[in-house]
């Protein structure tokens, strides 16, 4: 292959964005993807049973998501978003009892602040100290990477028992994938102050009308292709290369090398290190990456003989599967095809697969009744061991600027320096900026 201006390394949402800033810029790109589809965890596989794409797993999209909302405008998917004006999230309990979340709308900033004091999930004591919660968070413009409390320990300071508010535990878990006395409090107060505090249309929570393949990956494609870029699916990259000089020259693919002096790797910390030549993995600045672990995250998609949900999606705290998402068009009465979402599932990943399912439809059947297990014609259970990090007390400090010691080397992904939990918005952004970096330099 030719020389090109930048090689991308991964085909998720950080090395699409990394490739829309670059072909803007009018680099010449090739991006190399493993899977024999793009989106990485936001990705979608075809399966033969259900006859349908399905998503490796559900996501929410929220309204301070600038940069992926952004790059959706780009690739003209943003209509595929559901946002709800002023909507409301169920949270459905046993016998089908719900308790109502309302979301921020654009009559008021506060509207997401004003409408938690309503929310019956929780204590009214617990109401007003969450409340107290968010107008601490507002004003925090300093975060110290060497002294950063979990979340439970930062909301004990205001007398809330992450181990019995439901509201706290649930979102610790949805936004950072781990549990709230294990990840560190500053990623999720990042989010808090760029979401829910700022209130408005920000704090409002979407869902997509189609799968990640038809959603955006598509999209994607297409516009970077029409722009020059070359994408090379089912083209696992074995090695990058670096001269005598420690400069990068390309990549090896299994029997091939392709020359460029910038390289951008958008894969998982454990992957980078997999892709350094021996004697750069020792090095401090890699060598750290070795410090983070993962969180799974398993989906189970579902198809019912007849509409079990009547909303997009509903939290289901307490249970194995923590949410519900229906799946493509809704039905007159609701969605028959659900699939549900358990984050931060330690222990969990060895549960039996059939078992596994037959757990979370159980579940479903005790808390929406027209979801009974007689009424399942199909069921499949999608299960991530290493999804995402865990971002701990102290993240700040190993997660890496785009910028490597390697001149010509890049680095994005969800688990970089944005700050922000390892979502799609950490993603998008930090491909953004890798290539703002390289194209300073």
């Amino acid at each position: 292959m030719p020389h090109t201006d930048l090689i991308i390394v991964g085909g998720g949402w950080a090395g699409l964005s990394a490739a829309t800033a670059a072909v803007q810029s009018g680099l010449r790109v090739k991006l190399f993807e493993l899977s024999t589809e793009l989106g990485g965890r936001s990705g979608s596989f075809r399966d033969n049973n259900f006859q349908e794409w399905l998503d490796v797993g559900p996501h929410v999209f929220v309204g301070a998501y600038k940069r992926t909302l952004d790059l959706l405008n780009i690739w003209g998917s943003r209509g595929g978003i559901d946002f709800t004006e002023g909507g409301a999230i169920p949270w459905i309990y046993p016998k089908g009892r719900i308790e109502w979340l309302k979301g921020g709308n654009s009559s008021s900033r506060l509207s997401a602040l004003i409408n938690l004091l309503s929310f019956g999930s929780i204590s009214l004591n617990d109401r007003i100290r969450t409340v107290n919660v968010l107008r601490t968070v507002a004003n925090l413009d300093k975060f110290n990477p060497d002294y950063e409390p979990t979340v439970k320990g930062f909301l004990r300071k205001f007398g809330i028992d992450t181990g019995r508010n439901v509201f706290w535990h649930a979102l610790t878990v949805a936004v950072m994938n781990g549990a709230p006395e294990v990840v560190g409090a500053w990623p999720l107060i990042r989010s808090l102050k760029e979401g829910l505090i700022e209130g408005g249309t920000i704090s409002r929570i979407g869902v997509t009308r189609k799968d990640f393949k038809n959603f955006f990956c598509d999209r994607a494609e297409e516009f970077l292709t029409s722009r020059g870029c070359s994408i090379f699916k089912k083209s696992p990259v074995r090695k990058i290369l670096v001269d005598n000089s420690g400069n990068i020259s390309g990549i090896n693919l299994k029997d091939t090398v392709v020359k460029s002096d910038k390289v951008l790797l958008s894969v998982s910390p454990s992957d980078v290190q997999q892709l350094l030549p021996e004697k750069y993995r020792r090095e401090v600045f890699f060598s750290r990456f070795s410090g983070f672990e993962y969180s799974p995250i398993a989906s189970v998609h579902i198809n019912y003989t007849h509409p079990v949900l009547k909303h997009p999606f509903s939290c289901l705290p307490g249970g194995l599967a923590e949410w519900v998402f229906g799946r493509g068009k809704k039905e007159a009465k609701g969605w028959s095809r659900v699939n549900t979402v358990t984050s931060n599932s330690p222990g969990r990943g060895e549960i039996p697969r059939d078992i596994f399912v037959h757990r979370v439809i159980s579940e479903l059947a005790e808390k929406i009744p027209a979801a009974k297990p007689q009424y399942v014609n199909l069921a499949r259970l999608v299960r991530m061991n290493r999804a995402t990090i865990v971002l701990k007390p102290g993240s700040d400090l190993i997660r890496p600027s785009p910028e490597t010691p390697i001149k010509g080397l890049y680095l994005a992904g969800d688990w970089c320096g944005t700050k922000l939990p390892a979502t799609i918005e950490s993603a998008a952004r930090s491909g953004w900026d890798a290539v703002k970096q390289l194209r300073k330099l």
